[in-house]
């Protein structure tokens, strides 16, 4: 029988120390960023959610789900909006590329099937237990703030 995972990036759930939480993701002016998602090294995507924080200025936004950290190695930082991927990212996605525009979020509900990934960076005996969410602003004009929750599906073990 699989397990249920579910991660979540929000202030107000990391203060309430809600487990398997973090604080929302900060991202300055001119700036993406890449989330490492500590999820297991493969299993079902089957929930995801992907929102600005209500109180800001909203803004359009770019979500990618990727297998690997190889287009963006540097994670949990800005990185310049000009910074290409290192290779082409379709080959890495989890799943397809998610636009969400200025105060919509991104949802995906997927609990009868999911989408299946397989961290690509881990061998059989030396698994990485990681998902990287690439999350690229358009047109902010300060510090954007981003809550995500992501939910997975796997079987004990992996």
């Amino acid at each position: 029988m699989p397990r249920v995972y579910t991660r979540i990036f929000s202030n107000e759930a990391y203060a309430a120390r809600i487990p398997s939480s973090q604080p929302a993701v900060a991202i300055t002016t001119g700036n993406k960023w890449v989330v490492r998602l500590k999820l297991g090294s493969e299993g079902r995507i089957t929930d995801l959610s992907v929102k600005q924080t209500e109180t800001e200025v909203q803004v359009p936004f770019t979500v990618e789900l990727l297998k690997s950290k190889i287009p963006f190695p540097n994670f949990d930082v800005d990185i310049p909006l000009a910074t290409v991927p290192v290779d082409s990212l379709p080959l890495y996605r989890a799943l397809p590329s998610q636009v969400g525009p200025a105060g919509f979020p991104v949802e995906i509900d997927a609990d009868t099937l999911g989408f299946a990934y397989k961290n690509m960076d881990g061998t059989w005996t030396e698994n990485q237990q990681f998902l990287y969410m690439l999350i690229e602003p358009a047109g902010a004009l300060g510090t954007t703030t981003w809550k995500i929750s992501i939910t997975v599906e796997r079987d004990i073990g992996n």
